[in-house]
């Protein structure tokens, strides 16, 4: 079975989380990635510090701003919480610790961030942010890319476009995913490779990107903005206590496209690393890219028999008393001035 129609069956398979109760919503789980300055961001990850710190200013002034534990732990009594939010981080970014810590702080505002172990320490980037690296900087690349994906031969002809001048570089900088159309031969094949990586084990990730490399004639990137935090940054980041730390697999997966067996080392190793540096229990978990068809049924009864108190996926919903605390909604926040982020929020909060 070819891995489309994997991710099919995957989705076939899952069920939409069910609530038990229609009263008023109790709560809106924000999602970010990174707060920093970026020059590109076409998967739109990243928040700017200075509409970071005006979304915190809202939160501050018009909700009662709680942890993820908090959460958890009302879902379990059944204790009321209104107009209430709760912020996480997904990943594991260093500028989760340098550039978002400091605004949280500032406004006492609890977070977790949820934690790939095997990034830890590395100078490799996320292989999304290596793909933006090899495909839409500027420069020349060879014109014609040929792959084997998954027992798929691919071919891309760049034409023109396999020289990137800086001057075009500026002009579409601020592409990115959620617009129609792709501006140029690169955004193209960066779209279409972003989608068939995305699908991949670990192992086979990395082939296609030993490829990709090879044909740009690039060594794997380690830019130091791009990079994920080390473990001396994962524990001054949790010290204080405001931050919470959480587990996101170790690799990354699309945990629904593997076996229960895979699916349980890629849990189990997270958890267990992060307890291990950190020296006490983690009790949160974050399902790799979060939709409905990224994990299966078999991948919450996981996460519950590992002593998790919740786990957050990525479907968009408010929370409410008696839903799933295995499978809590979450709203995607984008790089919004407070005032748009408060108007979108109280948006959400009559979903």
């Amino acid at each position: 079975m070819n891995m489309l129609s994997r991710r099919l069956a995957a989705a076939l398979t899952q069920r939409w989380p069910r609530y038990y109760s229609t009263g008023a919503p109790t709560c809106v789980i924000l999602a970010y990635h990174r707060v920093t300055n970026l020059a590109t961001d076409p998967q739109m990850l990243a928040v700017t510090p200075t509409n970071f710190a005006e979304q915190l200013a809202a939160l501050h002034k018009h909700f009662n701003v709680i942890s993820l534990g908090t959460l958890a732990q009302s879902l379990v009594t059944g204790s009321p919480i209104s107009n209430s939010v709760v912020l996480t981080f997904d990943d594991g970014y260093s500028d989760n610790l340098h550039e978002a810590k400091p605004l949280l702080e500032s406004h006492a505002i609890p977070a977790t961030v949820f934690i790939a172990s095997n990034h830890i320490g590395t100078s490799t980037e996320f292989w999304w942010d290596e793909l933006e690296h090899l495909l839409l900087r500027p420069g020349t690349l060879p014109r014609e890319l040929r792959l084997r994906i998954d027992d798929f031969d691919y071919a891309w002809d760049l034409r023109g476009d396999a020289n990137y001048t800086l001057p075009n570089f500026d002009r579409h900088c601020t592409w990115n995913v959620t617009q129609p159309e792709s501006i140029t031969r690169r955004h193209q094949l960066y779209r279409a490779l972003h989608g068939l990586l995305g699908f991949l084990s670990f192992a086979q990730r990395e082939e296609v990107l030993n490829s990709l490399r090879d044909w740009a004639s690039e060594l794997p990137s380690s830019r130091s903005n791009y990079r994920a935090l080390s473990e001396g940054e994962v524990l001054t980041l949790a010290s204080g206590g405001l931050i919470d730390i959480g587990a996101h697999t170790a690799t990354h997966p699309i945990l629904s496209m593997l076996s229960a067996r895979e699916q349980k080392t890629e849990i189990q190793r997270s958890k267990q690393r992060l307890e291990s540096m950190l020296g006490r229990q983690v009790t949160s978990f974050a399902y790799p890219y979060g939709a409905l068809s990224d994990y299966k049924g078999e991948t919450v009864r996981l996460v519950k028999a590992m002593n998790f108190d919740c786990a957050c996926s990525t479907f968009t919903d408010v929370v409410r008393a008696g839903c799933d605390r295995f499978q809590l909604p979450r709203f995607m926040v984008r790089d919004w001035n407070g005032e748009e982020f408060l108007r979108r929020l109280r948006m959400w909060m009559q979903h």
